[in-house]
């Protein structure tokens, strides 16, 4: 483009013409600025034999050079985020947070990226955060105060601006005290304590939520009478300060719903997730996640595990009932739809908040892929559900008759249908594995799950899924078959 310009004395938007008609093979269209380039090059002194060879040459580059252009630029950028998440992973990962704000998708996929390089990501606060996402201490990372959802650029501006005046705010009723009344409503207010960026300040989330009417109340009076330069009856500003409001005593709010309301007002979760208490089951049962559907065919079966997070019911133009509903994963959400057949048999388990297994066959009728829903499996159910075999992983110097004895125990206890595998290692880290003999299959509970990993160590026992077989149910696509797992 500079040289169709600055050689040809073609406009900038006469040249991207030109290569866009050159790659796509416009031949009519190309000769035309073929022409308009030789009378300009020859103009600039340049003779007609070099313009057309010159012309010739770059005909020839448009057809490829934008994939050698590309392929230089990414390579280029790539190199240089990588040097900086190498030796600024801090700074690094809060700016990249800060690009990602106001989409929860793409934060919770940063923030795992986060965890994984030991990092912590700390909820907003009013009184270390900033907008945007900030370094805060040794490996931590502060939520910036724009991601909350109601709280504009003009809030975080007067929390900031009230900080650097005054200094930290030292209660609820100080902080409503001293923000501009005007900038900063209850909703903002709300969403702000349930995102615990006042955690900082006296009493717990509960406390604030259901103090804030009347702190917000009491410091919007304090600031008109300071705006008016209203004396007190003893001297001084009566507004100077506004009467502390007292916390009620009522208790914190369960996990399940301050991860609720986090989830309201930051689009996810920080301080408490429920799907952590099962993340070692559905990395091991599911056999897809939110984040690889994508790269699996039309009508592959699947098995995804996560909890129920809407729910959506309709009914047919037969009267029957169906629903399509929406689960969210360590990874992300999936979308997925249960038709009448199988609402009439797991419609019961379809309640928000419910962590369940959904085995069925992967859609992309849509442009963000799903899943058929063709069964439901509740969480505690999956392992003794859904597990093929049953792997120990020991130590060989750990190994001796007691606790051998103890493993041959357990599984007595829990016998069942799956097999049990044991992997033994030996100091060399040479690897031995061992089917167990059918006396000794088990029935891979929570509570066996449970007592095992407390025996052999925590992370020593691993499921394995029963893999799922497509069959054709006659139209071309796949369809579960419970029988083939």
């Amino acid at each position: 483009m500079r040289i169709l310009h600055e050689l040809g004395g073609l406009t900038l938007a006469d040249a991207l013409s030109c290569i866009k008609s050159i790659s796509k093979k416009r031949s009519e269209e190309v000769d035309a600025r073929a022409e308009a380039f030789l009378k300009g090059a020859q103009k600039k002194h340049m003779t007609a034999q070099v313009a057309e060879e010159l012309f010739a040459l770059i005909r020839h580059f448009a057809e490829y050079g934008f994939n050698k252009a590309h392929a230089t630029a990414y390579a280029c950028l790539a190199y240089r985020t990588a040097y900086l998440k190498a030796n600024y992973p801090m700074e690094f990962a809060a700016a990249d947070l800060s690009c990602e704000m106001g989409d929860s998708e793409r934060l919770k996929e940063d923030i795992r990226d986060c965890v994984q390089m030991g990092l912590t990501v700390l909820p907003p606060c009013v009184n270390e955060g900033a907008g945007d996402f900030t370094v805060c201490g040794e490996k931590a990372i502060r939520f910036g105060m724009i991601g909350v959802k109601n709280v504009g650029e003009r809030t975080v501006e007067a929390i900031l601006h009230a900080r650097e005046a005054g200094g930290r705010f030292t209660s609820l009723q100080n902080f409503c005290d001293r923000v501009d009344s005007a900038a900063i409503n209850r909703q903002a207010a709300e969403s702000l304590i349930k995102a615990g960026a006042l955690d900082s300040l006296p009493g717990n989330r509960a406390q604030k939520l259901a103090a804030l009417e009347d702190a917000l109340r009491s410091g919007a009076r304090a600031q008109l009478d300071r705006r008016r330069g209203q004396k007190s009856l003893f001297g001084g500003d009566a507004g100077a300060r506004a009467v502390e409001t007292p916390l009620p005593q009522i208790p914190e709010w369960p996990p399940l719903e301050m991860g609720r309301h986090e989830k309201e007002a930051l689009g996810l979760r920080l301080s408490f997730n429920p799907l952590d208490r099962y993340e070692a089951v559905l990395s091991q049962l599911a056999t897809a996640t939110s984040a690889t559907l994508r790269s699996l065919n039309d009508g592959a079966p699947v098995i995804v595990g996560g909890e129920v997070i809407a729910i959506r019911p309709t009914i047919t133009k037969g009267g029957h009932a169906m629903a399509h509903i929406e689960m969210e994963d360590p990874a992300g959400t999936i979308r997925g739809v249960v038709f009448p057949d199988c609402f009439e048999k797991y419609g019961g388990l379809l309640k928000e908040d419910a962590i369940l297994f959904a085995v069925g066959a992967v859609d992309k009728s849509t442009e963000r892929p799903g899943i058929k829903v063709q069964e439901l499996i509740p969480i505690a159910e999956g392992p003794a559900r859904l597990t093929s075999a049953v792997k120990l992983s020991l130590q060989r110097t750990a190994l001796n008759n007691q606790v051998v004895d103890e493993i041959k125990a357990l599984c007595q206890r829990h016998r069942g249908e799956c097999a049990v595998l044991v992997e033994v290692v030996a100091p060399d880290q040479k690897r031995v594995l061992v089917k167990a003999g059918r006396e000794l299959a088990v029935r891979p509970t929570e509570a066996f799950i449970a007592e095992m990993g407390r025996l052999v160590g925590e992370g020593h026992v691993q499921l394995s899924p029963r893999k799922p077989q497509a069959q054709s149910n006659g139209n071309g696509r796949a369809r579960w078959s419970r029988g083939q797992f």
